[in-house]
């Protein structure tokens, strides 16, 4: 009788081979504008961020960061995989190979090709793999991709699916929201204002992180956008628009499948921006803009919940003005 041969699982150093790396992924720099009403009392609904493209010299070039320099170290720990080099594995720290491991398991249950078979809906937690000074609390179906300190939140156990007018989402603690009404007009300055807070957490709970970029996930049904502040250099960063799926529509892109893990490690992954203080054309004018009020977002903010953030407007930059950029 004929036995069934199991195939033998990929490694991790085989899937990455796969994958491409990020490196047509830009950031652009954005700043806030006058109107922008961050030194008042706003709810992040309410938020008025009025951001603008920071371009060179006034025109229609903007100023922009590859991803893979803002992650080097991401970039750098996969390429250390993809080597197979004994003496570059050895470097790998313990939080590394937590990363990798969730990255390896959550390919290993794409299932049979010869069977039914396909990507689990993305199961990543922010806090896998990453054990900071106290406990986790962990949160199974949290509608949040914002990061934050100790608590890390996790990202939904289910993949968001949003209808172009009625978006449906499921509360924290499973309880079920029908219709959530996030106006297009109102999402992505409040994805701002949410970014800019929880970076200004992450820097008062965690002062001994090497770089303060926290990231924040804009999305859609379609694509998504990765937001980060740096509190300590005031830089607002805003990717290009990327694809959640391939252009058959039904596959998942892996190279932001390989983005998105490390967004979420990014306390692991995220080298920050290098030489800060020389930069100063870019910096986002948050500290002007809230004046006096710039104590309270550093010593006097807590930590709220926030759901996932409907992308809709036109404020962030398209990805044709990533055509014409300066890169620093």
């Amino acid at each position: 009788m004929a036995v069934a041969q199991c195939s033998k699982p990929r490694s991790i150093r085989s899937i990455l081979s796969d994958i491409v790396l990020p490196e047509n992924v830009w950031f652009g720099f954005l700043r806030f504008g006058q109107e922008c009403n961050a030194a008042g009392s706003h709810s992040f609904s309410d938020a008025l961020c009025c951001i603008e493209n920071i371009t060179y010299r006034n025109q229609s070039i903007i100023y922009t960061k590859n991803f893979c320099k803002v992650f080097e170290r991401g970039i750098e720990v996969i390429s250390n995989v993809k080597s197979g080099d004994k003496e570059k594995l050895r470097k790998l720290t313990p939080h590394d190979s937590d990363a990798l491991q969730i990255l390896h398991d959550y390919f290993l249950e794409k299932g049979h090709d010869e069977v039914w078979h396909g990507f689990v809906d993305i199961i990543v937690g922010s806090h896998e793999g990453i054990v900071p000074e106290s406990s986790i609390a962990t949160t199974p179906n949290i509608d949040t991709a914002t990061c934050t300190s100790d608590e890390e939140l996790g990202t939904p156990s289910k993949k968001m699916k949003y209808e172009e007018d009625e978006p449906s989402l499921d509360s924290p603690g499973g309880k079920s929201i029908d219709e959530v009404q996030l106006s297009t007009s109102g999402a992505e300055d409040q994805a701002v204002a949410e970014t800019v807070v929880f970076s200004f957490i992450q820097r008062a709970w965690n002062p001994q992180l090497k770089n303060h970029l926290i990231p924040n996930i804009v999305i859609d049904s379609r694509h998504f956008r990765i937001l980060m502040y740096d509190s300590e250099n005031d830089y607002l960063l805003c990717s290009m628009l990327l694809p959640i799926f391939e252009e058959d529509g039904y596959s998942l892109s892996l190279t932001s499948i390989l983005v998105l893990w490390m967004v979420l490690h990014y306390r692991n992954f995220c080298s920050g921006i290098e030489n800060p203080e020389s930069l100063c054309e870019v910096r986002s004018n948050f500290r002007e803009i809230v004046g006096e009020k710039l104590s309270i977002y550093s010593a006097a903010l807590k930590v709220c919940e926030a759901k996932f953030n409907v992308s809709g407007k036109s404020t962030f930059p398209s990805n044709d003005m990533f055509i014409y950029i300066k890169p620093l």
